[in-house]
């Protein structure tokens, strides 16, 4: 069914749902382009009592104009490629919801609200009942609830026109038609019904909304039909004892076994809700409580709004703020990367220009410093030097000065050539290596040497008690390793 075209006109979309007369379904109007409702019937080839009904209900409805009331926009019959025929009504779309399912939501409904709908499907019968028409299936199910909180009475599927109907024969007693729990007993006997019957129905969608249960549940139909003839309801005070009095005795004869028991017109109905709703409406003191409420939270939303604004700007300055420093220190780390950078580039030139000043032509042996030793010839930085058979040697590595420490037991000595050299290498128990920096190596000898080391350290610089931890390497640096001390600072 779903994309099927009504009359060239009207095209299916969704099933919305299934009742006692037929299928609707959500339509598009191609022509007025616009969503609708449609209702569809399947018949058999000649007319039948559903056909009757069906079109009677076009009949009652399309003379309803109330806001209240579903609006109906057309109608006709379809036959569809197997040749069944169908009957279709084309309805507004509310874009809401029923009441049934309002009333399944869990929690109860504030009574007031329930009340006013209730008021307005009053209003509504009562248009159709000025037009000598009965719905006689009034049920949350029919009752629509638009997004606005607007009350629309639908599916007059089983309304007829009485005094049509009565000259047609069509509906006769014995006939039982609409929903059994909001059934009348007058209904649910087959007897002939009138306006009242749609009051007891309203009466049991005020006791269902109010209370959150039926007035008469049961397992069955026929238990529930049993119910609605021969049972009273349980009080509604008992049930929904916040419930206004007035509105709670409305309800309770609306509920009446004897049509003459209830009240005579859906215009009354709606008058004693309204008057009900109006009666609880809070007093002067109460409004003005409300307004002073009003114009409290709007000063509080405005003062919030300012601080909220202030907060906003002060954390944009301070933002900027830290954005600036940021910037400037990254500057900062620029440039003295820069001239870090330079530096070693300038650092690295030196020992190259020393290596040229050793090249092949200068003199082979440095003096030492002042008192110290002459040192041995020895290969510039960076340069090989021949080896037995005059091939070159090994790179000589980078001599660097290291501190001398001095502990009882052991000392850090730094390396170096020339005659300072060879005399510390005799006081210890094993060679002297040649370090290649930032190493640095720890040898470990008899205490008694110790002496031996600080006599011929003693010719090169003053030195400080042996027993210290450390030695200032700094009075007798040149003379323990001439030029390559030099260059090492």
């Amino acid at each position: 069914m779903q994309g099927l075209e009504l009359d060239g006109r009207y095209q299916l979309m969704s099933l919305i749902g299934v009742g006692a007369m037929g299928e609707v379904w959500e339509a598009f109007d191609l022509r007025m382009r616009r969503p609708v409702a449609v209702k569809l019937v399947r018949e058999a080839d000649e007319p039948s009592e559903a056909e009757w009904r069906f079109t009677d209900e076009i009949r009652a409805a399309a003379g309803l104009d109330h806001a209240h009331v579903v609006t109906v926009h057309d109608c006709g019959e379809h036959r569809t490629g197997g040749g069944q025929r169908l009957l279709f009504l084309v309805m507004e779309r509310v874009d809401g919801t029923d009441l049934a399912r309002v009333f399944a939501e869990p929690g109860p409904l504030p009574w007031y609200d329930v009340v006013h709908w209730s008021a307005q499907v009053a209003q509504a019968l009562a248009a159709a009942h000025g037009r000598n028409i009965v719905h006689r299936d009034v049920k949350p199910a029919n009752v629509l609830r638009t997004r606005t909180g607007v009350i629309k009475l639908a599916d007059f599927g089983v309304a007829k026109m009485l005094d049509e109907l009565a000259r047609a024969g069509r509906s006769h007693p014995g006939t039982v038609l609409g929903t059994p729990s909001y059934m009348s007993p007058e209904q649910a006997w087959g007897e002939a019904v009138d306006f009242r019957s749609d009051l007891y129905g309203l009466g049991c969608l005020l006791y269902e909304g109010l209370t959150g249960t039926l007035p008469f549940p049961g397992a069955d139909r026929q238990t529930v039909l049993r119910k609605h003839t021969e049972e009273a309801p349980p009080p509604l005070a008992e049930r929904a004892p916040e419930v206004p009095a007035a509105v709670g005795d409305l309800v309770m004869r609306l509920l009446a076994k004897r049509p003459a028991d209830r009240p005579q017109s859906a215009a009354e109905v709606a008058y004693l809700l309204a008057a009900a709703l109006e009666a609880h409406r809070p007093g002067e003191a109460a409004e003005a409580l409300r307004r002073e409420a009003r114009r409290e939270a709007a000063d509080l939303r405005a003062r919030a709004e300012g601080h909220a604004r202030a907060l906003h700007e002060e954390a944009e300055r301070y933002a900027a703020a830290v954005r600036a420093g940021a910037d400037g220190v990254l500057d900062e780390a620029r440039r003295e990367a820069e001239r870090i950078l330079r530096e070693a580039h300038r650092r690295a030139r030196t020992p190259r220009a020393g290596a040229r000043a050793a090249a092949p032509g200068r003199s082979a042996v440095t003096p030492s410093g002042p008192g110290g030793p002459a040192q041995e010839p020895r290969a510039a930085a960076g340069t090989r030097q021949a080896g037995p058979t005059g091939t070159p040697g090994p790179a000589a590595p980078v001599r660097v000065p290291l501190m001398l420490t001095a502990a009882p037991g052991r000392a850090a000595l730094p390396p170096g050539p020339g005659a300072a050299r060879r005399a510390l290498t005799a006081a210890l128990p094993g060679p002297l290596p040649v370090l290649v920096p930032p190493s640095r190596v720890e040898f470990r000898f008899a205490a008694e040497n110790l002496d031996a080391i600080a006599k011929i350290l003693s010719g090169l610089s003053v030195l400080p008690g042996i027993d210290r931890p450390a030695f200032d390497p700094a009075p007798w640096w040149r003379g323990l390793y001439g030029s390559d001390a030099e260059e090492g600072r």
